[in-house]
């Protein structure tokens, strides 16, 4: 069990502050380190993660040259197979829970993605601040210990909190696709099909055909990519990235399907937190969707169940909720899919 070393110091004082944060010096007692392993992880500036292992007398008997370092000649680089199997101590009750549901769901998400894809001949690209989603992507286990090699608990959890969000709204684009019959696709930027994951363009993530014809995906578009900074003009926030939006047809941007007097056929709003985390959203993000972009149907598709006075308050402005759109609730993928059909029907 891994615990973070400052659960052995009995002092601790910032040394330095960097945009990263402090770094902190540890006092520790050296017979807390006795019979201990020491694991060090670093993280390059494009996100890359490096892991050593020490042993205790690395730290007790550094380098003469360099005393405030561990002995580097100690230490050995810990391989892909060991970081799999390392456990870290969690304290906090809320993290531990989400790493039960990232188990229960995450897991079988992703590997749902991965055959699909592999299935299509489509691969996926992540752009962007996605490191740590396209880590745990790659590798769920890897990716986890990514997340939780953090300083503690609640570090963690920001880790954790938009690789969760993006892969649930790539499950669901997912399931979009195969409601649509989907049997190519096309990356807006030529070369080789891959679904494009980058927050906040105006460019599409790809391109589509299937049995209706030719379809355009966007991941968190935004019509023009500094639409998000009006805020510092109107002093609250702007609603002006939705989650998936789909639009009959074959367009290169956004702009492309404003000028043609059309807007989104459908927007989905992906939920995957208990509701009372994004309860706020219906006074104020859907129906801002719905107001700004006017498309032909939004859906909410939430991993959690949804109060079903909140889901007769968003159908009174049209807006349907589909919840427990889990991997496991087949029923709920087939109601999510026929809303799709319906929305994009010629």
């Amino acid at each position: 069990m891994l615990r973070h070393i400052g659960s052995y110091a009995i002092s601790a004082r910032k040394v330095d502050e960097s945009r990263k944060g402090p770094t902190l010096e540890y006092v520790i007692p050296a017979e807390e380190l006795a019979g201990k392993e020491v694991y060090e992880f670093s993280f390059s500036n494009s996100g890359y993660m490096l892991v050593y292992k020490y042993p205790p007398e690395a730290l007790l008997n550094p380098d003469p040259s360099y005393p405030y370092r561990p002995n580097f000649n100690l230490r050995r680089e810990v391989s892909p197979d060991e970081l799999r199997r390392l456990r870290f101590e969690v304290r906090d009750l809320q993290l531990r829970l989400l790493l039960e549901e990232f188990n229960r769901y995450w897991r079988v998400i992703i590997d749902d993605l991965k055959d699909y894809t592999a299935r299509m001949n489509v691969g996926i690209s992540f752009f962007g601040h996605a490191e740590a989603t396209a880590s745990i992507y790659e590798d769920p286990s890897l990716g986890l210990v990514r997340c939780l090699a953090l300083q503690d608990d609640g570090a963690r959890m920001r880790c954790l909190e938009r690789p969760m969000a993006w892969l649930y709204q790539l499950w669901v684009m997912k399931l979009a696709c195969e409601a649509l019959g989907i049997s190519k696709f096309k990356s807006a930027y030529g070369g080789e099909a891959r679904w494009i994951i980058e927050q906040g363009k105006p460019y599409p993530a790809f391109q589509a055909e299937g049995k209706g014809g030719e379809f355009t995906f966007w991941f968190e578009p935004q019509v023009h990519e500094m639409a998000h900074m009006a805020r510092l003009l109107t002093g609250r926030k702007e609603h002006v990235r939705p989650d998936i939006a789909v639009a009959r047809g074959r367009y290169d941007k956004i702009d492309d399907l404003l000028e043609s007097g059309r807007s989104f056929d459908l927007i989905i709003e992906c939920k995957h937190t208990e509701f009372d985390r994004w309860s706020g959203d219906v006074d104020t993000q859907i129906p801002a969707y719905v107001e700004n972009f006017k498309p032909k149907a939004l859906v909410v598709a939430s991993l959690k169940p949804v109060p079903n006075h909140v889901k007769r308050k968003l159908g009174g402005i049209g807006v349907v909720v589909v919840d427990e759109l889990t991997p496991y609730n087949t029923s709920a993928i087939e109601e999510f899919k026929g809303i799709v059909r319906k929305a994009l029907a010629d």
